[in-house]
């Protein structure tokens, strides 16, 4: 989540003072704690690094961009079990949410799981660092979901090793598929707001 991002400059009291107090600042900070949907996700980000781009010293606000990535994660969670993916439990080797398997696949399945949402589309980086969990986690499979999309480099990587890739695009057309059984009345699919809600009530983040 950080690349892209311009370099922290120190910050002096005065300034933490002027920006503690600043009420775009506050609007912003909320805006990144409730992001929960793809598109809420996406326009958080780029207000974050507008922001940053403009008071460099601000490490309040890079930091918050933590909660941005939990959000993605959780949206990526809810939507794999939707879809008949069970995660397996975390080993030694594997965290919490990082190995699964689909629902009637074959005996022995291990998909590695990384959800990553950049500033910019991903590079050859992430898929490399899917390959090595993989390795680690001795995955059969691999399974990349990215926000921001992969850029022609690191896509084609991807599709010469095997790993299946979920763009953003994807994202929001399986979002809309599953959403259902993510307990959107089908009439509502195309309602962000239900989806939104119903995410926030799921993970846990206050209205």
């Amino acid at each position: 989540m950080k690349s892209h991002l311009p370099s922290i400059q120190p910050l002096t009291p005065e300034r933490s003072n002027i920006l503690g107090a600043d009420p775009a600042r506050k609007r912003l900070l909320d805006q990144m704690m409730y992001a929960a949907t793809r598109e809420e996700i996406g326009a958080a980000t780029q207000a974050q690094l507008a922001w940053l781009r403009a008071n460099s010293d601000d490490f309040g606000v890079l930091q918050a961009g933590e909660d941005l990535a939990y959000a993605f994660d959780a949206l990526c969670v809810k939507l794999l079990l939707a879809m008949r993916f069970e995660f397996l439990p975390p080993t030694g080797d594997a965290g919490e949410d990082s190995l699964l398997r689909q629902k009637g696949g074959p005996p022995g399945q291990r998909i590695a799981l990384d959800c990553i949402w950049t500033y910019v589309p991903a590079s050859t980086d992430s898929v490399w660092t899917l390959v090595r969990t993989m390795r680690d986690l001795r995955a059969t499979e691999g399974l990349l979901i990215a926000g921001a999309g992969l850029n022609d480099e690191a896509l084609q990587l991807a599709q010469r090793l095997g790993i299946r890739v979920i763009d953003g695009d994807e994202l929001k057309r399986l979002i809309d598929a599953y959403a259902p059984e993510l307990n959107v009345p089908p009439e509502r699919t195309d309602d962000l707001a239900a989806l939104e809600a119903y995410l926030r009530a799921e993970t846990g983040a206050s209205t």
